[in-house]
């Protein structure tokens, strides 16, 4: 674990996987304590609500994890519950270390089981753990660390966790097949109109905005032309080892590099970005030239802006200052009036103005 990152610096050490660690170096405590320590694995249940089967173009499911191609230890939580009995029943297991597991296979191997028991086609997507890192849903990183834990360690990993000891100490184990008939599996909204389009152009996609619709796109099996200023960047460098992404350059101040980056797309995501120069005339400027350049390029089926509300016209904020005289009327909140007198830039295309409002993430 020497090349992944350290994520919490702590009185005991630094910890690359916390929910690992903590547990791990809480042991101390039961000094003294008839006490057996129990090594879980993954849980085959968290694909109830942690890991979700996403629908794909062909009516297929998939499911996204950096677990590489070789097996990891797997855990049915029945099997959990009669090991713990089956330990407390047995003093000699005083003192030891034991791990848990139902059984030991590839994702790949997993995701057949899941397609035999819900008679659906669902497949495993490898990618590799510093993308998964990058997606950027809250506990990525600990999740893509965890996972290189089990890769990495594959051998020892699975032999303290060994299948026979289990069934020693809890009976037999699950079926897995059996168990994902009866759970009620997570499956990801599919996306109608995404669905319908063959590639997708997606501007700020280092971004906040454009990142979470790339993922929320790739998730759904959609082609994906991730747009950014520098596609040299570490963030860009991760996007371009997702499958079904490539990323291109552009500029949202140079219409043909946009007609370039948009090419062969009959989606696209826009959205500038008001606070890199707080310049409403240069973010209208923007998307004009993203306008312009769709409509160059042709073939659009949808395209969604990023947008909020025209607030100048807005009767509630007549006792608001006028913070900006401007050509297209006055402005009180010039990043959302900007933005919607944008619309017109777009008139003619296939598009839908997604109002958006204050992300938790700024704080």
């Amino acid at each position: 674990m020497a090349d992944a990152k350290v994520l919490l610096n702590h009185p005991t050490g630094n910890m690359k996987v916390p929910h690992f660690d903590a547990k791990n170096r809480s042991h101390a405590f039961f000094k003294g304590l008839p006490v057996t320590f129990l090594y879980t694995s993954c849980f085959v249940e968290n694909f109830t609500s942690f890991f979700s089967l996403n629908k794909q173009g062909d009516g297929s499911y998939q499911f996204t994890l950096p677990l590489g191609e070789g097996p990891i230890a797997w855990t049915i939580l029945e099997d959990v519950g009669k090991m713990t009995a089956g330990i407390l029943e047995t003093p000699g297991m005083i003192g030891q270390t034991v791990g848990s597991a139902s059984l030991h296979c590839s994702a790949a191997q997993l995701a057949a089981h899941m397609s035999e028991a819900t008679n659906q086609t669902i497949t495993y997507q490898c990618v590799p753990w510093d993308t998964f890192a990058a997606f950027g849903f809250p506990g990525a990183e600990e999740l893509a660390q965890m996972f290189k834990f089990f890769t990495d360690n594959e051998k020892e990993f699975l032999a303290i966790r060994d299948l026979k000891r289990c069934e020693e100490l809890g009976g037999p184990l699950g079926d897995p097949v059996k168990t994902f008939k009866v759970l009620p599996l997570k499956y990801a909204p599919s996306a109608p109109p995404a669905a319908s389009l063959s590639r997708v152009g997606v501007l700020g996609a280092t971004g906040q905005q454009g990142g979470a619709v790339l993922q929320a796109l790739v998730a759904q099996g959609v082609s994906v032309v991730a747009i950014t200023r520098n596609p040299s960047s570490e963030k860009a460098k991760v996007l371009a080892g997702l499958s079904k992404v490539e990323v291109r350059q552009a500029d949202l101040d140079d219409q043909k590099s946009l007609e370039a980056a948009f090419n062969g797309c009959d989606g696209a995501f826009v959205v500038a970005n008001f606070w890199e120069g707080m310049d409403p005339n240069k973010e209208m400027k923007q998307y004009e030239n993203c306008a312009n350049a769709l409509k160059a390029v042709g073939g659009m089926k949808h395209i969604v802006m990023s947008s909020l509300e025209d607030t100048a016209t807005n009767p509630k904020m007549a006792d608001a200052k006028v913070l900006l005289k401007h050509a297209t009327g006055d402005m009180k909140v010039p990043h959302f009036d900007a933005k919607n007198r944008s619309h017109a830039f777009f008139e003619g295309l296939p598009v839908t103005f997604l109002y958006t409002s204050c992300f938790v993430e700024n704080f």
